[in-house]
């Protein structure tokens, strides 16, 4: 699980999230790791929610609002 942190938090994740995210150049972000904690399919399955996040325009055009009302 990849949660949006408040500003100021820095990264809270175990495992082989924080170098993924480290590298992405994410700071503030909370995980959890559920299930198995392989490395290898921390890292990939990391890597797959990354590119399931919508930007925010995406998410502003499918609600009908400016970029500005989303955040």
């Amino acid at each position: 699980i990849l949660k949006p942190a408040t500003q100021g938090t820095g990264l809270i994740s175990g495992g082989s999230v924080r170098p993924v995210l480290e590298l992405a150049g994410y700071r503030d972000v909370r995980t959890k790791i559920i299930g198995t904690n392989n490395p290898r399919n921390v890292v990939y399955a990391t890597l797959n929610g990354l590119k399931s996040m919508e930007t925010i325009e995406s998410v502003a055009k499918k609600r009908g609002i400016r970029v500005e009302d989303v955040r």
